[in-house]
Formats: structure tokens, C-alpha cells, sequence
């Protein structure tokens, strides 16, 4: 059997009808008929079964906190990791220590990672559960230090606890990163801890001979010498051979050992970078017998002669080994204008770019006049910072890449160089008399939300803006066909209304990313918009059509980036009083009202 619409809504319902159970135009829902698809050779039908009640989607949640004084109760540092589930409720990092809970908000445990005498332990990165163990990385920094990024870090860690207890394993020695990369010229380029922040989740892939735990670098504020690095962990032979065995490959982003002077900011340069930073991770795929990662590279030397990838998509695999596989076309290449033959050559690499799609709006205050695309966004910090998410449409697997730009890139997952699509979902920061008060920030850092459901897709993105000019909010995306059957994206729904006066007053900061859950059948999403020195406004939308289902005010500012968690019917946020902290965590309950 089939549902369709019982009358004919409009081409953005269309494209999330049967996601909603139904199409909605102002606050009214439609019900669906039944219809039996036609068989001209079926035999004669017997009694009519019952006929089916159709799926009414949500139209209200309660949003009802849950005391629980383990959590309120303030932390030193702040939760820059997500939460994430455990076997028992759920596991969260702050500062120097990991504490596990119930999902009740009962504490069940607290460790305190080690560190050498005179320094102690910061968590940054979401840490990553697999079976009884708990992989965490951290840095060291002065005990006397505040938990603040920015802070001087003496040494890169890597530490797994038993998951139940929050010991550390017996099974896994501690690992402190060192490592030396070749780079370019025949000149060696060191990992200095100082010069590392490990801020992406950790996440791993299965190859053929076991489990590789996979780590992240980029830099706070972007201070030279910086670079992208990542590290792959082979668990198997660190739980056999130890530590110095556990090393299974490494990736450099921007071999350059000349980055300018040291100890100065490289955001507005195209030297050295590539920083490894989204918040939720490089993209880790399964596949028949191993997995690929896509990694987002952030700004920084984009120079393919060199085997410098700043701001690109990046696809290895096990052991991180990198080739772009482009072809002759990149023989010249212009890191200001790259020829378009050049970027679509390419199997394992994405350039963005604004050559289909829409176009990039330049910048109204001005910032970019004069400049090429590529200069404007050296000179704005972009593009990347964001994770992709892989999904499909009809037979052909893509990825939707967000990025600081303010757009969403559709990229053939097969090659990547190949551009279906890029959609601007808002205006670039900053008018001439209006300034963009995070100019560097850009409009949207997130990994988007996919719901899937009766063999459609649905992307749920949040945006923001840091002016008082331009809208921004959180966007439904649809895919569609371009007239050759090649992918699309089409914006569903927005929230708030572009027109609407909360449009341009809500998402003046980065919100946190978007968690769905199921309520009472209905596909719900979930975020904080967060309020940097305030509170922060906890808000359901209905994923199929953005409708606002329920909202309620934390007790914190909430905090950038992190993912809030879904456990069954309840929801666990992370607040920040400031950037260093202290944090406390908050518990809600979801139910149909």
C-alpha cells in the first residue's frame, strides 16, 4: 500500500509529505487517503480490510526539565564536547575530568584524567564509546592555567577508560602524540602540542584487521605554525604490542614547514592551515570490507602541486594514505581561480566552488570588493568547519556539505569532483552600516541532521548571523531532480519565517547542532539557540516542516557547537557560563502535550 496527499499541497510540502505523514499549510494538517496501487490481473478481492488510521504528525510537545542536582550543579571548565550515550544514560567531558550518569541525572562516576605533575588535563573533543571502552583525547596545560583553548598546551593525549567503572583500562596504555611529518623541500615538519587543539569528536572505522580509532588537529585562533593533522590508531596492536605500536598512519593537510612568523594568527592567510576542526569529526562510511573518511579541511594553502588541501573535502582510508586523483588539468593550477576542468578531474577531492548552483553573494559591507571568490575567502576565514553527511538519491549516493559560507554543497560521493548543486540558504555577515560583529565566523558550522523515511530525504541545517540586518534560522532541505536527472537541493521550509521580525532577533551566535527524535511517530528536531551571557532558548521544530512544536528557556546560555543528546524521551544539554567555563548540564523530558 501507498499514501499520497488527498489534494494537491505545494512542491516544497510535496517534497516532505509523506516524512510529516502528511502536508501542512498554515496550522492545519491534512489527512491522508488510503489508495491501493492498480493490478489489472489481480484476482477478485475478498472483504475489505479495516481501513488504516492515517498518521496525524505532532502539533504540540512538552518540554518538562527534570530536577536533577548532579547536573545543575557547576563544573570547572566547560562542556566543549558533546554528550553521548552510554549503556547506562550517558557520559559527558568538562575541563579536566569525565563523569557518567543515569538517565535519571543520577552521577554514576567521575574521573579525572592524569597528567604530569605541575600540569593538568582539558577535554575538548566529543570522546568516542566503543563496547566496554571509552577513547578520550586530551591536552595537557599549567595547573595555575585556566580551562581556556587558548592556553599554552604542553602535551597531546590519548587515554581509554573502562566505560562502567571510568578507570583506565587495563587493555590500552596511555599515549602521548609525538611525530614528525616529511613535508615540502626536503624540510621536516614536527606535531607540536602547543600548536595542536584536538576539537573534532573522535570517531572510528572497522579494516579488514580490526578497529582504527581515528584523532584530529587543528589550532585555536589559527596560530602559526598550523596545520591540519590527523592520526589513525590501530586498537588491535595497541591493545597487543602497547603504545608505541598503536600508531597505523597519519595525515598532514599543508605540508609547508614556512608558515610566517611563529606565534601569529594565520586566519586571514593562505599559508600553512587546513585545520582539522569540525566539531563533529572527519565523516567515517562503512563499506564492504573497510571504511573512508572524508575529512573537511579548514582555511589555509590550497596549492595541488604542493599537496597543500586547505579548504576542500578530502576522502582517504585506512593507514590516511591521500591522493586527490585529479588529472592533467591541474597541471597549472591558480590557487585564485582554479580552472573548473581542473576541480571536476578530481576523485577524492572537492573544491568548493560557485561554478553550479548559486552563486556566492558577496559580502554587502564591502569586504570582498576587488577580490576574487578564493581571496574573499582568505580574507573572511573561510569555508570550512563543518561535517558532510552522506545520503542518496535515486540510485546515486551524494554529500551535503555545509560550510561557513552560508551554503550547502551537493557533491557526488562516487567522485568529488563533480558539483550537482550549491544552495545559499543566507545573505554573507555584515552590511556597511550594520558590521559583522564575528566577521570570521561565518553563518553556518554544523553537520547536518538526515531524516529518512519512506525512501525520501530530508536535511535539517541550522544557520546564524551575527548582524541585525540579515535572517537566519534553521532550514529544511529537500532533494530534487535538475531536468537531467542529476540531484538538487530545495529549500523545504525555514524557521523562523524569513519575513518575520524573530528572523533577524534569534541565531545571532552559533547555535548548537541539530539532534532528531522520535515523538509519539513524528520526527522531531532539536537545538539551542544559544545566548552568549543569557539564557538560551531550547526549541522542537517538527523536522518535516519546521512547524515550532515547543520551546523553553535553559538555565545557561547553552554552548556552540555540541550536539544535544537524545535518550528515549529524554534530552540532555550542555551550558556555559563562558568559554572557559564553569558548566552545568540540563535534563528535559519530551512528550506529546
Amino acid at each position: 500500500m501507498r499514501w499520497r496527499p488527498a489534494f494537491a499541497p505545494s512542491a516544497a510540502c510535496c517534497a516532505v509529505a509523506l516524512l510529516a505523514g502528511g502536508c501542512s499549510e498554515s496550522s492545519d494538517v491534512t489527512q491522508l487517503e488510503r489508495v491501493a496501487p492498480s493490478s489489472p490481473s489481480a484476482p477478485e478481492a475478498g472483504p475489505p480490510e479495516p481501513e488504516a488510521v492515517p498518521r496525524v504528525p505532532l502539533a504540540r510537545l512538552s518540554l518538562q526539565r527534570i530536577d536533577a542536582p548532579a547536573l545543575s550543579a557547576a563544573v570547572p571548565g566547560c562542556h566543549l564536547a558533546s554528550p553521548i550515550a552510554s549503556a547506562d544514560g550517558f557520559i559527558a567531558a568538562s575541563g579536566d575530568r569525565v563523569r557518567a550518569f543515569s538517565s535519571q541525572g543520577d552521577r554514576l562516576w567521575e574521573s579525572v584524567l592524569p597528567a604530569p605533575p605541575g600540569e593538568k588535563a582539558f577535554v575538548v573533543a566529543t570522546p568516542l564509546r566503543l563496547g566496554a571502552e571509552l577513547f578520550v583525547a586530551y591536552h595537557t596545560l599549567a595547573a595555575s592555567a585556566p580551562f581556556d583553548v587558548n592556553q599554552p598546551r604542553t602535551s597531546q593525549r590519548v587515554l581509554a577508560l573502562d566505560a562502567a567503572s571510568g578507570l583506565p583500562s587495563p587493555q590500552y596504555e596511555p599515549i602521548r602524540l609525538t611525530h614528525t611529518f616529511a613535508g615540502n623541500d626536503a624540510r621536516s615538519i614536527p606535531f607540536r602540542a602547543d600548536r595542536a587543539l584536538a576539537r573534532s569528536a573522535l570517531v572510528s572505522g572497522t579494516a579488514p584487521d580490526g578497529e582504527r580509532l581515528i584523532v584530529s588537529f587543528g589550532n585555536a585562533r589559527d596560530i602559526q605554525p598550523w596545520h591540519g593533522f590527523a592520526f589513525e590508531l590501530n586498537l588491535e596492536l595497541w591493545r597487543s604490542a602497547g603504545a608505541a605500536a598503536a600508531l597505523s598512519g597519519s595525515l598532514i593537510v599543508t605540508p609547508e614547514a614556512e608558515c610566517g612568523p611563529d606565534g601569529r594568527t594565520g586566519s586571514r592567510d593562505r599559508r600553512c592551515g587546513g585545520g582539522l576542526w569540525a566539531p563533529s569529526g572527519p565523516l567515517s562510511v562503512p563499506n564492504a570490507d573497510s571504511f573512508s573518511l572524508v575529512f573537511a579541511p579548514g582555511n589555509g594553502q590550497l596549492d595541488l602541486a604542493r599537496g597543500d588541501y586547505a579548504n576542500t573535502l578530502l576522502r582517504t582510508g585506512p593507514g590516511l594514505r591521500f591522493e586527490p586523483g585529479c588529472s592533467e588539468a591541474c597541471t597549472d593550477f591558480d590557487a585564485d581561480a582554479p580552472s573548473v576542468a581542473c576541480m571536476e578531474s578530481c576523485r577524492d577531492l572537492f573544491i568548493p566552488r560557485d561554478a553550479s548552483g548559486d552563486a556566492f553573494p558577496y559580502p554587502e559591507s564591502g569586504a570582498c570588493d576587488g577580490l576574487s571568490l578564493f581571496e574573499c575567502w582568505q580574507a573572511l576565514d573561510y569555508v570550512g568547519g563543518s561535517t558532510p553527511v552522506k545520503l542518496s538519491f535515486e540510485g546515486r549516493d551524494v554529500l551535503a556539505y555545509p560550510a561557513k559560507d552560508g551554503a550547502v554543497y551537493l557533491v557526488d560521493y562516487e567522485h568529488l569532483g563533480t558539483l550537482y548543486d550549491r544552495k545559499q540558504l543566507v545573505r554573507v555577515c555584515g552590511t556597511r552600516s550594520d558590521r559583522c560583529r564575528q566577521d570570521w565566523a561565518g553563518m553556518i558550522v554544523t553537520e547536518p541532521a538526515l531524516l529518512e523515511e519512506a525512501g525520501r530525504s530530508l536535511l535539517v541545517v541550522p544557520t546564524f548571523m551575527p548582524d541585525a540586518t540579515h535572517p537566519a534560522g534553521v532550514f529544511g532541505l529537500a532533494l530534487a531532480a535538475h531536468s537531467d536527472g542529476t540531484p538538487r537541493l530545495e529549500i523545504a521550509w525555514q524557521y523562523p519565517p524569513p519575513e518575520s521580525p524573530e528572523a533577524r532577533l534569534m541565531f545571532r551566535e552559533h547555535p548548537t547542532r541539530v539532534a532528531l527524535a522520535e515523538i509519539d511517530g513524528t520526527a522531531v528536531a532539536v537545538l539551542v539557540d544559544v545566548h552568549g551571557g543569557g539564557r538560551g532558548r531550547l526549541l522542537a521544530l517538527r523536522a518535516a516542516d519546521g512547524r515550532l512544536l515547543a520551546e523553553a528557556e535553559l538555565d545557561g546560555a547553552g554552548y556552540r557547537f555540541v550536539e544535544p543528546l537524545i535518550l528515549g524521551d529524554r534530552l540532555v544539554v550542555p551550558s556555559c557560563e563562558r568559554d572557559s567555563g564553569p558548566s552545568h548540564l540540563e535534563l528535559f523530558r519530551l512528550s506529546p502535550d
